[in-house]
């Protein structure tokens, strides 16, 4: 009911990874031990929670979309330092499948699925 994998019961696969144990994942390999929170906002939509971290040279941002539609086109700026974007998203229709991820003059953009868990990785 809680858990991360299937147990055979109410439509499930026994021992087959479910999708809050995929967004749990992603956001486990991502987000490590000894990383500190750091600030992050997003103005809107209002029906996203954003919180970032940052350790071993990386900023690593994770979105959840509660929403029912996707979000074009969320623009993050890389400070200097920073040369890749890589995405992570975990939804309905996707299970830990990366996002393409377009970067123009040091901003980094992408969309972002309806009820995902997005993990954006700055390095």
């Amino acid at each position: 009911f809680y858990s991360f994998l299937g147990d055979g019961e109410l439509g499930t696969v026994r021992g087959e990874t479910l999708r809050r144990g995929d967004a749990m994942a992603q956001y486990a390999k991502h987000v490590r031990p000894g990383y500190t929170r750091i600030s992050a906002g997003l103005s809107e939509p209002r029906d996203v929670n954003i919180t970032a971290y940052s350790g071993e040279e990386k900023i690593v941002v994770v979105l959840i979309n509660k929403g029912e539609s996707s979000i074009p086109a969320i623009e993050l700026e890389l400070q200097e330092g920073f040369n890749s974007v890589k995405a992570t998203t975990t939804s309905l229709n996707h299970r830990q499948s990366e996002l393409d991820v377009t970067t123009v003059d040091r901003v980094a953009s992408l969309n972002i699925p309806e009820r995902s868990v997005t993990t954006i990785v700055m390095e």
